[in-house]
């Protein structure tokens, strides 16, 4: 026997007084997600027939509610995406200044 959709669940705990979140999970997904954040510390390792769950701590500073997708307008989207623009050609322009300096250097 082993659990179904409905009975893997991610419960997430925490308060006003700690500065940690408890994370227990039975959803591989979850599982490996947290397993590889640096902050996430594995408390304890749950098993039930095959499947295998955990508990983890982790700062609470990283638990994020996000609201519903945003509807933008028309305007907001084009400044958006001229920001965008702009930014990866501010980045792709101190990439090519990096390179240029490191050959001057070499």
């Amino acid at each position: 026997m082993s659990l179904n959709a409905w009975e893997r669940e991610t419960v997430i705990t925490f308060n006003d007084g700690e500065p940690h979140a408890v994370v227990t999970t039975w959803q591989p997904s979850i599982v490996t997600k947290l397993s590889r954040n640096p902050a996430a510390e594995r408390i304890e390792d749950l098993q039930f027939d095959k499947l295998a769950g955990a508990t983890f701590r982790i700062p609470k500073d990283l638990i994020s509610f996000r609201t519903g997708k945003r509807e933008l307008s028309p305007e907001r989207r084009a400044a958006l995406a001229e920001q965008g623009r702009r930014s990866l050609a501010a980045r792709s322009n101190s990439r090519v200044t990096m390179q240029e300096s490191g050959a001057a250097a070499a």
